[in-house]
């Protein structure tokens, strides 16, 4: 009787911690996307407000997207570091001249909900979209980006090199 009632304490301890955890992590994740609502938070850049809202504005730009939700794991924050990195790291004059641009994106923000269906978005990604003139000619999705992301320099070598090419490739 005595093992028996250690078990049903170390069960409902389990269950008690189990909740508490969990409870934690739903206020956590609560709070971060109240504050990216408010805030468009560190390395995140909201999008203009237009006339024509959403058009992609940028003449002669790669534009390098990160979209991502209100609720993000440690992966999708890793995928939108590791990605701001590889693009900062290997194309600073590119990014100086504005032939590229970086953006993470919030895709649960009303205003930015049609880029699930402009870029056929089925889980959080990066996209290089290729402009002219403020019209989108070309885009890619890199999907590879979560099967990646646990080694850093076959990560970067994927942006890095699918850039490049992209960037190479005529317009139009």
């Amino acid at each position: 009787m005595s093992a028996r009632k250690g078990v049903t304490i170390l069960l409902l301890l389990f269950v008690g911690v189990s909740l508490a955890y969990f409870i934690g992590g739903e206020a956590m994740q609560r709070r971060e996307a109240s504050r990216e609502e408010t805030n468009t938070g560190a390395g995140e850049t909201r999008l203009p407000s237009t006339e024509s809202e959403g058009a992609l504005d940028a003449s002669g730009t790669v534009v390098v997207y990160y979209f991502h939700g209100n609720r993000r794991c440690n992966t999708c924050r890793t995928i939108e570091s590791y990605t701001e990195e590889a693009v900062q790291s290997g194309f600073p004059e590119e990014l100086g001249s504005g032939q590229v641009e970086w953006r993470a994106v919030n895709v649960d923000r009303p205003e930015n909900r049609h880029f699930v269906n402009d870029f056929q978005l089925s889980t959080r990604t990066v996209v290089f979209v290729d402009t002219r003139n403020g019209n989108q000619e070309k885009w890619i999705k890199l999907e590879k980006v979560w099967d990646l992301v646990h080694n850093r320099v076959e990560f970067f070598d994927y942006i890095q090199g699918n850039l490049v090419d992209f960037l190479e490739e005529p317009h139009g």
